[in-house]
């Protein structure tokens, strides 16, 4: 299945798949391949035929596995959308050489947790078992991965689920906002906003050969890796040679993201909601209220100060300045929070709410107020230091459960800072270091460089939109003609 969140145009920009999404970002961001740092504490080696593996033992009785096939829907040629995300469906229910589609359906079933998300520059493929059964999964992986059989009548049978989970996809409220969102931050045409879901057309004639070509382009030993974490026998190289050692180097096309670029002027869709009406008391309807403003990737030099800011705006708890503002003091909304993905190619920082409908201008430069605030004065000491202890915090949690740790492990394998890299940076920070990165990267008011989508029940009701509101703004404050661009 795609991992669409409900940001679905925003989540298919690289999503991970297992865990928290905070507590894995916090925990890692450094450039290069392999890790060389001699102080980690997982083992890792490479087949012959270049399939990765890392593996770390842990005293529990259940293993999380992660497999990443480096062939992403980026890869797919025009009149291929969306055929990593049918090659998904169809490598897991039809067969193999050594398991009918039914026996493959069984044995996947049998896992404490298995799925499968087609990205824009891979596959990813999360597993829970019992530690007993890692001989069974290595033995699965393998034959669904170099030996599969595209059985005829279970690609038709998946062909038609796929469908089914475009139009679901496409039938959610929220599809046509999110859609129009994600153009307006990332860019008509944008590699961060490629249908990995597919085109409905596509679907409907792609062909077994189509597919098994697909595949033969990137689905390679040489061109994937494995990650295990849990309770591990202490033979469990050699079990991975048995099952992955025999198969042949391969083509392998990797694709890396581009940055994702500044937005040049303020991008506001308002749009008319009616599945928020709240049918008891209209007037009293909330309204759904997200900005992406662009923000340091885990390389940058500011990262670590940016990680922290986040933390003072929005992230996580009730004392940050967001939720103080306009939930406690104002009474505007009842949550509100901001998020920090510091991805190497997209780095953003997502202001989410719900906000009172007939507020929703009073909501909106209030989160512009604390952002100027930021921009203006320093954090105190008190708001400091809880920053670096909730940092401290995720970064523990995510050492706590095998599938964070599994996460925390793959992105080491692609050059992320780990752990004792992330908290030293964040122990360095100053208050001064934090405003630097405020007036640096956040708008300080509405005419700045961000993305707005106020997805509203009143709309219809109301005689002027936000991204007319805006305009005029930007107008006043110009003197020119307004950049502001409604959608």
């Amino acid at each position: 299945m795609v991992d669409k969140g409900v940001e679905s145009g925003e989540k298919r920009a690289e999503g991970e798949a297992i865990g928290s999404e905070k507590a894995v970002s916090v925990a890692t961001g450094k450039s290069g391949g392999e890790s060389n740092d001699p102080g980690k504490d997982y083992e890792e080696f490479t087949l012959e035929n270049g399939f990765r593996v890392a593996y770390q033992a842990t005293p529990t009785k259940t293993i999380s596995a992660k497999i990443r096939i480096h062939h992403g829907a980026l890869n797919e040629l025009p009149g291929q959308e969306g055929y990593l995300h049918f090659l998904e469906h169809v490598l897991g229910a039809g067969g193999t050489a050594k398991y009918t589609p039914l026996e493959l359906k069984d044995q996947l079933g049998s896992f404490g947790f298995f799925n499968a998300h087609p990205e824009l520059t891979k596959m990813t493929i999360p597993a829970d078992i019992i530690s007993g059964d890692l001989e069974t999964y290595l033995d699965v992986m393998s034959e669904m991965l170099f030996r599969p059989s595209f059985d005829s009548a279970a690609l038709e049978e998946e062909r038609k689920r796929v469908l089914r989970e475009i139009s679901d996809h496409k039938s959610d409220p929220h599809y046509e906002d999110w859609e129009a969102f994600a153009k307006a931050f990332f860019g008509e045409n944008s590699p961060q906003d490629y249908p990995v879901i597919g085109k409905e057309a596509v679907i409907e004639s792609a062909t077994v050969d189509g597919l098994k070509h697909f595949y033969g382009e990137g689905f390679s030993p040489n061109n994937m890796d494995l990650v295990l974490v849990g309770g591990l026998p202490s033979d469990t190289k050699e079990r991975v040679q048995k099952y992955f050692d025999e198969f042949s180097r391969g083509p392998s096309r990797r694709m890396k993201l581009p940055r994702n670029p500044l937005p040049q002027s303020p991008k506001i869709i308002h749009s008319s909601a009616p599945d928020l009406i709240n049918q008891a008391n209209t007037l009293e309807s909330s309204a759904e209220l997200s900005m992406n403003i662009y923000a340091p990737t885990a390389l940058d030099s500011d990262y670590y100060a940016f990680e922290v800011l986040a933390y003072v705006l929005g992230e996580p708890g009730l004392t940050s300045r967001l939720f103080k503002s306009l939930s406690r003091e104002k009474g505007l909304a009842y949550g509100i929070g901001a998020s920090y993905d510091a991805a190497l190619s997209t780095g953003t920082l997502r202001i989410r709410g719900k906000v009172d409908s007939s507020k929703a201008e009073q909501a909106i430069s209030a989160i512009f107020e604390e952002m100027q605030r930021l921009q203006d004065e320093e954090v105190s000491v008190s708001e400091l230091a809880e920053a670096k202890r909730k940092v401290k915090y995720q970064a523990g949690k995510a050492e706590e459960l095998n599938a964070w740790r599994a996460s925390l492990i793959s992105r080491d394998m692609d050059g992320y800072h780990n752990t004792a890299e992330i908290l030293a940076g964040i122990e360095k920070v100053t208050a001064e270091d934090v405003q630097k990165a405020a007036q640096k990267y956040l708008p300080s008011d509405l005419a700045g460089n961000y993305a707005l989508l106020l997805r509203d029940p009143l709309k219809d009701r109301k005689g002027q939109t936000i991204d007319e509101w805006v305009a005029s703004y930007v107008k006043s404050v110009s003197g020119e003609p307004s950049v502001s661009e409604g959608i």
